[in-house]
């Protein structure tokens, strides 16, 4: 640029200076091109003009920002020196190929002096220019100061109120806009009848001090316009189990809420799972501090970490049932601990090379949890695989049955003797006589004498559904007389659930359909006497009655009767994922033990290097401990556990069609104000 500067201050000016004192004429184009157009515009001119214009370019060093693309570009300032004035046809062929370029042309001066004072007029320009903008930007940062000024204790900045005051104000409008009246406005609401007393006070107070008279009717009549919301108060420790819940979907108007179960139930579930006392102590620490700091922490919490503090109950309490079931399993990180001494000890008797254990005198069962006597034996494995097995499906079957009195609940609160009594009582008895006998059998093996071996459950529960319906191996006396009657009990409530419901509402609809036949043809008659009141007061009474459908309600019956028989068993089976996800947490911890601590740390004989190869690989096997079983399994263990409480259990009772109920309220309007940014 100074270059292009000095060119309009010297040189030329003294050319074009010469020229003048001569008897020829000669004129100039002067502007601004893009560098990359520079050979082009050149050859462009020189074949347009046949040779008679000189072009003479200066490259500009610095890069120049362009007005349409934005972006910085090389340009470089051009002259065109042809012979003629500038009303002659070279000038104007010039001056369209300067267009066809985009070329920005300026007036070149005619001597140094006038360039100079061009050159001074543009810096005074430049410098008034920055100075406006300074000042601008002095006083546009001082009202930007203003609005983030903070104006109260404990408030926030101007801007900040204004956009909440706005966003109260539109949520009052909005709100008002429900109203129906012109002078006196009226409006229908929910709100909890236990307030019903507050919400009347209020009311007085605020009419008094706004001289204005607002009061409340309540509607007690039953005659609502549509189903309630469902209002469930929550603290701190309940919120999380019931945000569980309402996931899945929240509950119907005075539903049974299953998220009361779910505080205990879902984290005992987790616990059966996870089991582990190393694992568990590790979570259940993490939750007690959370619990201890939530305070101090509050104000600093945002986003996913305010979400895990929020659950931090929920954290604790499954760490706390881990924990317990990690001492009932006896594991630490796959290490047994003898803490009431073991019931078993060597004998003399020598099997395939394994050593024979026998029970030592005066035995007495352990007094909680697995012996340690089972950890490291040749069948360990299918000893725990049995026992884990079993105590998944006793839990599984009396989660359910809980779910299916919770129905009977249901039917009662809501004065529903149908589902009461073709639902509930037979799919309980159902359940009670199949696998709820599958249960009391896996006791009686536990309890009962052990003098003798028993038969496997799978063959007797086979052997009781398939003909000829005889145990090939007995457990108890009267064996095949009892699950006869409980089988024939259990094949009677089938068609119990199937049958009788949509018989009798058809009888029922049948008689009101007559009874309401013959009330609109009284009416009817009534009309044409001239008797009956406004046509507005009858025209209620028509069309209110819903069209009864035997074959729909027969059709939702069968798969209703269905889903339970078949799921029934399919939930039975899926409540073994207790007894695969405790396995295979126990078996993980076992391998990555004795894959980085035994094997590469025991072997060794060097007692120094014995030592440091220990630390070093226990702190790899608790990094590993970190990554997959604190973690990876953690949340699987969760998935799992939640998986049954929304479908083993839930389906049996739950309807989760409801709606929450939400009052007016300006701090969930502007927290999800600010949730949404």
């Amino acid at each position: 640029m100074t270059e292009a500067s000095g060119l309009l201050a010297g040189e030329d000016a003294s050319h074009v200076t010469k020229q003048q004192e001569s008897t020829m004429t000669f004129s100039n184009v002067a502007g601004v091109i893009l560098e990359a157009d520079k050979e082009r515009f050149a050859r462009t001119l020189f074949r347009a003009s046949r040779g008679n214009a000189f072009t003479q370019f200066y490259p500009i060093e610095e890069q120049i920002r362009d007005p349409k693309s934005n972006l910085p570009v090389r340009k470089t300032v051009f002259v065109v020196y042809y012979q003629g004035s500038q009303a002659s046809a070279l000038f104007d062929k010039i001056s369209k190929i300067c267009k066809g370029f985009e070329a920005r042309t300026y007036r070149w001066p005619v001597s140094q002096a006038e360039a100079r004072g061009r050159l001074s007029a543009l810096e005074e320009t430049l410098e008034d220019k920055a100075r406006a903008l300074n000042a601008y930007e002095t006083y546009f940062m001082g009202e930007i100061g203003g609005l983030l000024e903070v104006k109260r204790s404990g408030g926030n900045s101007l801007l900040e109120e204004w956009r909440m005051f706005c966003l109260k104000e539109k949520s009052i409008y909005a709100t008002l806009n429900m109203f129906e009246g012109d002078i006196t406005l009226r409006a229908n609401c929910w709100y909890p009848e236990a307030e019903e007393d507050k919400v009347n006070q209020l009311l007085t107070r605020q009419s008094n001090q706004q001289h204005v008279n607002a009061f409340l009717i309540p509607d007690k009549s039953g005659k609502l316009p549509g189903a309630p919301p469902t209002y469930i108060r929550v603290n701190e420790f309940t919120a999380p189990f019931q945000e569980l819940v309402n996931t899945y979907g929240v509950p119907r108007y005075k539903e049974a809420n299953p998220a009361l179960f779910a505080c205990v139930l879902f984290p005992f579930l987790f616990g059966i799972m996870y089991g582990d006392i190393g694992h568990a102590s590790f979570i259940l620490a993490f939750g007690l501090w959370m619990c201890f700091s939530y305070e101090k922490m509050k104000p600093s919490l945002s986003g996913g970490m305010k979400s895990i503090f929020e659950a931090r109950y929920l954290l604790t309490l499954s760490g706390f049932f881990a924990l317990y079931a990690g001492f009932m399993y006896n594991d630490f990180l796959s290490v047994a601990f003898n803490i009431f001494g073991a019931r078993f000890e060597e004998s003399d008797v020598h099997i395939a090379g394994n050593v024979e254990y026998k029970m030592v005198d005066n035995y007495r069962p352990y007094p909680f949890g697995l012996d340690p006597s089972w950890h490291g034996a040749s069948n360990e494995l299918m000893f725990i695989n049995s026992m884990k097995m079993k105590f998944a499906v006793i839990v599984g079957v009396l989660h359910m049955c809980l779910g299916v009195c919770m129905k009977g609940f249901n039917a009662i609160h809501f004065g529903s003797p149908l589902d009461f009594c073709f639902e509930f009582l037979p799919q309980i008895t159902f359940l009670t006589c199949t696998f709820g006998y599958m249960d009391w059998m896996v006791i009686y093996k536990w309890l009962g004498d052990q003098s003798y071996p028993k038969p496997g459950l799978v063959t007797t529960m086979i052997e009781m559904f398939m003909p000829p319906f005889t145990p090939m191996e007995p457990l108890y006396e009267g064996q095949q007389e009892i699950q006869t009657r409980l089988l024939l009990i259990a094949v009677a409530c089938v068609p119990l659930m199937l049958i009788p419901k949509p018989l009798i509402l058809y009888i029922w609809h049948s008689n009101n359909a007559k009874t309401r036949h013959e009330i609109d043809s009284a009416a009817h008659e009534d009309e044409e006497r001239g008797s009956h009141g406004n046509e507005g007061g009858h025209g209620g009474g028509h069309g209110d009655h819903e069209e009864f459908d035997i074959g729909e309600i027969t059709i939702h019956q069968i798969i209703e009767t269905i889903e339970f028989v078949l799921g029934s068993v399919s939930n039975t089976a899926s409540y073994l994922r207790l007894w695969a996800l405790s396995l295979a947490h126990q078996q993980l911890s076992l391998v990555f033990f004795n894959l980085t601590v035994v094997q590469n740390a025991f072997s060794i004989e060097n007692f120094i290097v014995k030592v440091i190869m220990i630390f070093c690989m226990f702190a790899v096997f608790m990094g590993i401990t970190f990554g997959v079983m604190l973690a990876m399994d953690a949340m699987e263990c969760f998935l799992h556990a939640l998986r049954l409480q929304w479908v083993e259990f839930q389906n049996k009772f739950y309807k989760g069609d409801g709606y929450k109920f939400a009052p007016f309220n300006h701090k969930n309007l502007l927290e999800a104000a600010n949730n949404e940014e």
